[in-house]
């Protein structure tokens, strides 16, 4: 399949007459600067809490005694229940628990953190990601309270799937302190990582995605600023790597999910015909060129060419992977996720650019399993638990489409590993962080101008810097 969609690289190839494998042209040549390539890698839909409950290490895990109630439509108390350890061997999958953004500002209640089984797994009707209904309370009030299940990662236990999470994580930093940057569900997440911001209501396509998986609804393009635009005004190489962008292999579990894009949404970045998905180079002027097939991230690691041109890894690499092993409860799992990132991390490391790179790996919402601490509330008045006592179901509305916004601030928290030779060693960084963040460093690093939306997020987000010691020299 891949083979068909080189023919563009080829074509190039040819057009300067190479007979043999080249660099591709134009990209910065490497300097001295500690970090010169920053590689973001987005996953799905996991809390801390679900990852790194049990992990320890000085981090902010599960406390002692916690139980959550249910209650049933009609007023009936179920419980209590308590946090519980899913087993990598018999649950290497679960079912999908809800996490649409109404749905999981319910599940906070303004803090208290103890709605998650009235909100999250309230699972009466058929899963969306899996056939069949899932477990109910009501139906199976014995059985167990989803979105409080976690999973682990010890050494050497075939149980616990999370070995190269909790491995790294030991290894290098982890935050604990990092929080979604909104409330749910994956599209506004996706699109706050990249613009600071979002424009969505749930998760529609990208209007005119020829790989588009689903018949709607359909979001138009929007004029947004956004982190991919101001790297090709700025001359700064840039991609966004997700598995399948190439073949348009589009089936849950298979590849491509075009609402997990977020430059698809963008005037300035969207590729809906994904003409560029195998093109080695990526420094081009025009901001809609940057869309890549994840086997081109690869392909540049291992110095491998495409159409006889090395691709060369860009400044920032913004890396999503295909759906089997984004996380995804119902159709991915901890398993494959983890696996991922394991492979992802040493292909890094055996590679020439490992000296002078971060990696950061996060997630775009936390899916509606349950986390022990409460969002801050951020100062910014244009951000408020509630509206008129009630979520805004538009999500954060960017002023510049017109409509009023009464976003409910930071959504849940999230994990975030920095995995870099500059990376704090065996370190747990509290620092209050979201994911704007991570456009912070984006912005910072590169000497981008701030994106300057709506709240000013990413100007007054949390800075990473705290996980690196730049004082010493790079170790591997």
């Amino acid at each position: 399949m891949r083979r068909t969609h080189l023919l563009l690289a080829i074509a190039l190839g040819s057009a300067v007459g190479m007979t043999s494998p080249a660099l591709a042209q134009g990209d910065e040549a490497e300097g001295d600067t500690p970090i010169q390539h920053t590689i973001i890698v987005y996953q799905e839909n996991i809390s801390f809490d679900h990852y790194f409950g049990t992990f320890g290490h000085g981090s902010a895990g599960i406390p002692a005694g916690v139980q959550l109630f249910h209650t049933t439509p009609s007023g009936t108390q179920l419980g209590p229940y308590a946090p519980f350890r899913l087993d990598g061997l018999s649950q290497p999958n679960t079912c999908d628990v809800d996490h649409e953004y109404w749905d999981m500002v319910g599940m906070t209640n303004g803090g208290t953190m103890d709605r998650y089984l009235q909100f999250g797994n309230d699972l009466t009707a058929p899963n969306p990601s899996t056939p069949g209904p899932c477990p109910s309370f009501e139906t199976n009030p014995a059985g167990p309270a989803l979105a409080l299940g976690y999973y682990e990662g010890t050494a050497g236990d075939p149980s616990a799937p999370l070995q190269n999470y909790w491995r790294l994580a030991s290894q290098y930093t982890l935050a604990d302190n990092f929080f979604s940057g909104m409330y749910g569900p994956s599209t506004p997440g996706a699109q706050w990582l990249v613009a600071a911001t979002a424009n969505t209501v749930g998760d529609p396509n990208p209007a005119g995605d020829v790989c588009n998986d689903y018949g709607g609804p359909f979001m138009p393009q929007q004029d947004i600023p956004n982190l991919g635009a101001e790297a090709s005004a700025n001359d700064v190489s840039w991609a966004w790597f997700q598995g399948g962008f190439g073949t348009c292999v589009t089936a849950a579990g298979a590849g491509y999910i075009p609402h997990h894009d977020p430059f698809q949404y963008f005037t300035s970045t969207a590729d809906p015909t994904h003409t560029w998905a195998w093109n080695p180079r990526m420094n081009f002027p025009e901001p809609d060129r940057h869309q890549r097939d994840l086997a081109v991230f690869y392909d540049a690691l291992a110095g491998s060419p495409i159409g006889g041109i090395v691709p060369r890894l860009p400044r920032i690499s913004w890396v999503k992977a295909p759906t089997p092993a984004d996380g995804h409860p119902g159709y991915s799992g901890p398993v494959a996720d983890d696996a991922f990132i394991g492979d992802l991390v040493n292909r890094v490391q055996a590679s020439p650019y490992w000296k002078h790179t971060a990696i950061f790996v996060t997630f775009d919402e936390t899916g509606g399993w349950w986390d022990h601490v409460a969002p801050p509330v951020p100062a910014d008045p244009h951000f408020a638990p509630l509206v008129n006592g009630y979520p805004n179901l538009s999500g954060c509305q960017y002023p510049g489409m017109g409509n009023p916004c009464g976003e409910a601030g930071f959504g849940p928290r999230m994990p975030l590993l920095v995995i870099s030779p500059f990376a704090k060693r065996h370190a747990v960084d509290h620092d209050l962080m979201d994911t704007s963040s991570l456009a912070k460093w984006v912005e910072t690093t590169y000497q981008l101008p701030p994106l300057g939306v709506w709240g000013d997020r990413d100007v007054n987000a949390g800075d990473l810097g705290g996980a690196f010691d730049f004082s010493a020299e790079g170790q591997n």
